[in-house]
């Protein structure tokens, strides 16, 4: 269940009520998945059509920072690589979120995403 607040952020009853959910599209967990940046591996926490969360990053990189790193995740529907180019959301301790960039996405490039991240409804939003 998830209640729409008037902002247009959602809140996760299955979370601490303070905790709101910041992204447009609803969050995966990503079990056995890495991003590399600056050469480092950092585990994946989840993802989203829109963007990641990832832990134990010792990184400099800041909020509004722009990046490229390299994606890494075994999924139940294969394995999923590529090279991305981003910017950071947010620091919080270790984590660090951000958003990907994918320019030009097609239709056809949307499916693919979706099914790899795991969402089951492939309907375009």
């Amino acid at each position: 269940m998830v209640a729409q607040h008037a902002l247009g952020l959602v809140a996760r009853p299955d979370r601490s009520p303070f905790i709101v959910e910041r992204r447009r599209h609803p969050r995966i967990p990503v079990d056995n998945g890495r991003l590399t940046i600056d050469g480092d591996d950092y585990p994946l926490v989840d993802w989203s059509l829109n963007g990641f969360c990832a832990a134990a990053y010792r990184g400099a990189l800041r909020p509004g920072d722009q990046m490229r790193f390299a994606l890494r995740a075994w999924t139940a529907r294969g394995l999923v690589e590529a090279e991305l180019a981003g910017e950071v959301i947010r620091r919080d301790g270790d984590q660090i979120a951000g958003t990907w960039r994918i320019r030009d996405m097609t239709a056809q490039d949307e499916v693919l995403m979706r099914y790899f991240l795991g969402y089951s409804d492939l309907s375009f939003r």
